[in-house]
């Protein structure tokens, strides 16, 4: 059996329980490309575009990557939101948040995609505690495969990261990023079976063949 055709196969057999893809890792682990890819396979899938009051980074488009908002605007309408999460970022704290409709959407059968911190993937649960009842959660938790894609390596997370500076970023900001996000990883790793593939070695079918067997 060819790739192409294990692949359709992986796609009709593993993707009818599942109305919530996960997709969790380092900063700059390849989170966008994969969920790009994924969705240009499986158009039925929507991107959740969560809510930032951080300035865009290089390429970000508004209402495509996130929809970056001002601190007075995200506080005013904090109750439309759910898995809040708060990072210093520049002696400023930076808030996110997805909007409470995009869960109840899949809760009614719909199917989304969710690039999210590998924190709040792992305590999705807690984290929801206050925005959806338990049954709600049981319910989407049930409907939810959650993939982590790893980064093997610092050296190669600082040269993803590079590429994603910040128009204000300092070296030192760049260096203290670098840090605490492969210590978060490094603190994380151990408790979850990370999605390691280079897109630099291998053909974006060969990618999604191996990321859609975890989906199983």
């Amino acid at each position: 059996m060819s790739t192409e055709q294990e692949t359709s196969e992986v796609k009709e057999n593993g993707r009818k329980s599942k109305n919530l893809i996960i997709i969790t890792g380092p900063t700059a682990s390849g989170k966008d490309t994969v969920i790009d890819l994924f969705i240009e396979r499986h158009p039925n899938f929507k991107r959740i575009v969560p809510y930032t009051t951080r300035t865009p980074h290089i390429n970000e488009q508004d209402g495509v990557d996130y929809h970056f908002v001002s601190l007075e605007w995200f506080k005013q309408n904090q109750d439309r939101f759910c898995a809040i999460t708060q990072r210093m970022i520049s002696n400023q704290t930076i808030y996110y948040g997805t909007a409470l409709s995009d869960l109840q959407m899949i809760l009614k059968g719909e199917q989304r995609i969710w690039k999210l911190d590998p924190y709040t993937a792992c305590n999705l649960d807690s984290c929801l505690g206050e925005s959806l009842s338990s049954d709600e959660i049981k319910t989407l938790l049930s409907q939810t495969a959650i993939i982590y894609l790893g980064v093997d390596r610092l050296t190669v997370l600082k040269d993803r990261m590079s590429h994603r500076a910040r128009p204000d970023d300092t070296r030192a900001d760049f260096l203290r990023r670098l840090r605490n996000e492969w210590q978060a990883w490094l603190a994380i790793k151990g408790k979850v079976d990370p999605f390691i593939c280079d897109l630099k070695t291998v053909s974006p079918e060969e990618f999604l063949y191996g990321l859609e067997k975890r989906l199983i």
